[in-house]
């Protein structure tokens, strides 16, 4: 059994993430209890920490994946991509 949310946006979000490709991984942060992987594709992908059970995917918006870099030295190509995705309207999948 699947939730409302799932049905409605998860497997929209999943497959979109298909169609533009997930990219490989670039970097991880750990957040709280959880494993946040940026990818070359400017997907986020969060994992338990512990268990690295998948827990979702999403199309990151470039103030998204800046946020992760404190010190303001992030990855100017990946911000494109995410850039891109972002006047495409992806990331609202």
């Amino acid at each position: 059994m699947t939730s409302r949310h799932y049905r409605q946006y998860r497997r929209r979000r999943e497959r979109v993430i298909r169609d533009i490709g997930q990219g490989t991984p670039y970097q991880e942060f750990i957040v709280g209890d959880k494993l946040h992987v940026i990818t070359t594709n400017a997907i986020i992908i969060i994992y338990g920490a512990k268990d690295h059970t998948l827990i979702t995917k999403l199309i990151a918006r470039p103030n998204q994946i800046k946020k992760y870099y404190t010190d303001g030295n992030y990855p100017t190509e990946i911000i494109e991509i995410a850039n891109q995705h972002q006047k495409a309207g992806l990331y609202h999948a």
